[in-house]
Formats: C-alpha cells, structure tokens, sequence
C-alpha cells in the first residue's frame, strides 16, 4: 500500500548503460514491467513521508525495482 499514490521516475536508457542489469536488453519497451531505480524510488517514497517503506526498499542489493504493467497507471 506504500506505493499507492506515488510517481516513480521510470529508469533512463543512460541509467540502464551506466547501471547494467542481467539478461535485459536496452530497448525492450518496458514489456515485463516497468523499471525504476531503486535509490530513486526510496528517495520518492521519503518525499511522500513514508519512511519506513523507503528504508525498507534502499536495504535490497538490486539496482533495480521492477513493477508489473497490470498493477501500474501510467502518468505522462
């Protein structure tokens, strides 16, 4: 439920060179999902004042978070 309400930054081509992730390829369209930094998502849920989530979710080793398309709305 911490999610909820948030924009997350969807991860940059330059941040996928810079921070490589196995077995994915640039330009894949998102198709599995949609990935997002995970130091930039802690910084996002701090911001919202949901500190505990943010430490919770900065302790994981991955680069990278990845949210699935059917649970996500779009914001342009």
């Amino acid at each position: 439920m911490q999610w909820l309400g948030v924009v997350l930054p969807l991860a940059t081509e330059e941040e996928l060179i810079e921070h490589p992730l196995s077995g994915f390829s640039i330009g894949h369209g998102n198709e599995n999902g949609y990935l997002v930094l995970c130091c930039k998502a802690a910084a996002v849920l701090r911001t919202a004042g949901k500190m505990e989530a943010a430490n919770y979710w900065e302790s994981f080793f991955s680069s990278y978070l990845e949210f699935k398309k059917e649970t996500c709305e779009m914001v342009v």
